[in-house]
């Protein structure tokens, strides 16, 4: 059966692990407010042809890969939020490792309007070659503790630049607490900024307007009842409790982000509904 896993926010196949081996670490604490977690994937087996789903996200991502017979060879990708859903292949990567910033964390590090990367993932030597060689270099150098070597380049980037926006940790707590199940008003209310600085705020700073971050948070948050349906799904009961004022925006929603009905996800995951 294929995996839902919540650090990396995907689907991974149902091959998964017999093929990989993965850590998750937290990061060192002084990158808290900027890094959600680090995961290492080793591939053991490099012609594996399986499709992972990479599901929509609030969140940005710092991929770096080495490819079988390349031992000191490094490809650096920044993969920014992302809106809908895209299937990827792992073939000839064998090591993975995945920085999953924090929604608004990864803006300190380019110090750059994040609206551009938005459902964009870039080669990080074209936006920094500096960061990138560094990076290249550290991995290099250190094959044994990559953590280490991650929280050292991250903190030595993080350190020179901005903490991050107050305001985000305050919105992207609410929202998550929330589950985005909360209305733009409210959610100006809570902040006690205006709905139009939110949202410039939120666009710069994560690249995702404010609708958009409720809506992923909202969808992200039905994954968990999908996941756990047995058999019998009630799907007005499922978008209720999900938050959705009705069945036919929670269907518009997944066919919009994951490109598919909840009825096909859920063969997808091989459930039964």
């Amino acid at each position: 059966m294929p995996v839902f896993d919540k650090y990396l926010n995907e689907i991974l196949p149902d091959n998964y692990n017999g093929y990989f081996e993965k850590l998750t670490i937290h990061p060192d604490w002084l990158l808290s407010n900027y890094i959600d977690n680090y995961s290492i994937l080793s591939n053991k087996k490099i012609t594996d042809t399986s499709n992972w789903l990479i599901l929509p996200d609030t969140s940005s991502y710092l991929l770096c890969f080495r490819f079988a017979g390349l031992k000191n060879q490094w490809k650096h990708l920044f993969v920014g939020p992302r809106t809908k859903s895209v299937e990827i292949i792992q073939a000839g990567r064998e090591i993975t490792i995945v920085i999953k910033f924090k929604p608004g964390g990864a803006y300190p590090f380019f110090n750059t309007s994040l609206n551009e990367f938005t459902d964009t993932t870039v080669d990080l030597s074209l936006i920094s070659k500096h960061k990138n060689d560094l990076l290249t270099e550290g991995l290099g150098k250190n094959q044994n503790n990559y953590a280490r070597v991650l929280d050292d380049f991250l903190w030595s980037q993080f350190k020179q630049s901005q903490s991050v926006n107050s305001s985000v940790i305050a919105l992207n707590t609410v929202i998550e607490s929330s589950k985005g199940i909360i209305s733009v008003k409210d959610l100006s209310g809570k902040i006690g900024l205006s709905e139009r600085h939110i949202l410039n705020i939120l666009k710069t700073h994560t690249g995702l307007s404010t609708k958009k971050m409720l809506s992923i948070t909202r969808l992200l948050n039905s994954l968990g009842f999908v996941d756990n349906a047995a058999y019998n799904v009630s799907w007005s009961s499922m978008a209720y409790q999900s938050g959705y004022s009705d069945q036919a925006h929670l269907i518009d929603d997944y066919s919009e982000m994951l490109q598919m009905t909840p009825t096909v996800f859920i063969k997808r995951l091989n459930i039964q509904g």
